[in-house]
């Protein structure tokens, strides 16, 4: 996820490029990388892993539950970094085959990215807007 910050588009600090999860803290004493928050980790981020598998991203996010788990994530961001107006997001879904292991080969190919879902969001701090 991303959003428009002075005409450029800045990685918000919660789940990466390649699915890592990130530390919108800018800390981790324990080396956990787990967000530092069980309320983000939780109630975002292992729930929209497990609640996306074996659904189409369009449908998934056009349902309750994906969209208001986006939503939390979003609001997190505008929250945490006290924002007043408007600000566009970019929400990117990238997917690989790196879980599929075979031990006769190695297949490097198997950890490149495709972008299965790619769209804009508006928020106000009220509303989100798909645009």
């Amino acid at each position: 996820m991303y959003r428009l910050d002075s005409g450029n588009w800045i990685l918000v600090p919660l789940t990466g490029e390649r699915g890592e999860r990130l530390n919108s803290l800018h800390f981790d004493i324990l080396n956990f990388t787990n967000h530092n928050s069980d309320l983000l980790y939780f109630g975002t981020t292992l729930a929209f892993r497990r609640g996306v598998m074996g659904h189409d991203f369009t449908e998934f996010f056009q349902s309750k539950f994906g969209f208001s788990n986006l939503e939390r994530r979003i609001r997190y961001d505008y929250n945490w970094n006290q924002f007043d107006r408007e600000k566009e997001y970019l929400v990117r879904v990238y997917s690989n085959s790196a879980s599929k292991v075979t031990h006769e080969k190695t297949d490097l190919e198997r950890f490149s990215k495709q972008m299965i879902y790619e769209a804009m969001y508006n928020y106000d701090g009220n509303e989100l807007i798909k645009k």
